[in-house]
């Protein structure tokens, strides 16, 4: 149970972290996200550190790509530029062999090295979630289009990836509609994220919510579940009102 809450806990303080980081001007989010990666270190997640390491890493790439690629800089400019992405592409690449070492050294279940096999080793590294998957799919298989209900025993193991959970429990009915209820959200605020900051942070909050969730135990528990529609509720809400303003000045 306490192990349980711990991942709960992990699963909600990235995407909240998103949530602020979204919502403060740029020259604050270096230090937020120094801060933030000490923070991730101390509690050891490693699908946090990871994800938020992967989206740190594409945000900087992708603002790097824009200016060399812009026409609004000079030649020099777009030359400084394009030697600052080859540097970022190497370091990145220099940190994910030397951050992938460390976890299958110090975070494998005890694994050493490859003598058991790729698949065995792949299944260590994050903590037997291969060997979990393969039997929750299975026991999807049993009630294959309206899913099995909530067939959880007290203390039985799930399945650490919200889409396997959603299938095992509501079948493909359930998360056709589940998925649907999310394209309609989406249809909603999209068109408002890049005028408005709440929007945009209630997006990309989600969006970890949900990518989170497919390593961890996140999405449908009762804490992160009023957390996450709570964030929905509140872009669909400020969408709204975007809309009714554009309808009154028109």
């Amino acid at each position: 149970r306490r192990q349980r809450q711990m991942c709960i806990r992990d699963s909600i303080i990235l995407p909240l972290l998103f949530f602020v980081l979204y919502q403060i001007k740029m020259r604050y989010r270096v230090v937020l996200i120094c801060l933030a990666s000490i923070a991730l270190l101390c509690i050891r997640s490693k699908n946090a550190i990871i994800l938020f390491a992967l989206i740190s890493l594409l945000g900087a790439l992708n603002k790097v790509l824009k200016k060399a690629t812009s026409r609004n800089y000079s030649y020099h400019k777009r030359c400084f530029y394009s030697s600052l992405l080859i540097l970022l592409v190497l370091i990145s690449a220099i940190l994910f062999v030397n951050i992938t070492n460390y976890f299958i050294n110090t975070w494998n279940m005890g694994l050493s090295n490859y003598n058991e096999g790729t698949l065995e080793a792949i299944n260590a590294l994050t903590s037997n979630r291969i060997n979990v998957y393969s039997s929750e799919i299975l026991r999807w298989s049993d009630h294959f289009i309206f899913g099995n209900g909530l067939a959880y025993q007290v203390g039985s193991p799930r399945s650490h990836n919200w889409i396997i959970d959603l299938l095992v429990q509501s079948g493909l009915v359930g998360t056709f509609l589940y998925f649907s209820s999310l394209t309609i959200w989406y249809l909603k605020i999209h068109i408002y994220r890049k005028v408005n900051r709440v929007i945009n942070a209630c997006f990309w909050a989600v969006i970890i919510f949900l990518l989170q969730g497919l390593a961890e135990v996140s999405i449908f528990t009762i804490t992160v579940n009023i957390i996450l529609w709570s964030i929905i509720g509140l872009s669909v809400s400020e969408a709204k009102v975007l809309k009714v303003a554009e309808e009154i000045n028109e």
